[in-house]
């Protein structure tokens, strides 16, 4: 596998069909993107579609409630 932005799992996808791909830098709607380059942060939604296999959240999770940031992330991958 190989853990690489959201933005360049498309490439990767093309390159290793098979390949697991994680990718963080994941900010749900609305979130600020604080100490990640703001060119590399993406939705989930937007992650998988671009060929990821699993995400990495944090802080979009664990600040605030995290019973409603979940309930936002599964609203956002619909």
């Amino acid at each position: 596998g190989i853990v690489c932005s959201a933005k360049e799992a498309t490439i990767v996808k093309k390159i290793c069909k098979n390949m697991e791909i994680v990718t963080p830098g994941i900010r749900l709607a609305g979130n600020s993107v604080q100490d990640q380059n703001k060119n590399r942060v993406v939705s989930p939604k937007s992650a998988f579609n671009n060929g990821a296999t699993a995400i990495v959240i944090g802080r979009s999770i664990i600040q605030g409630s995290i019973k409603n940031n979940l309930q936002k992330l599964i609203k956002s991958l619909n």
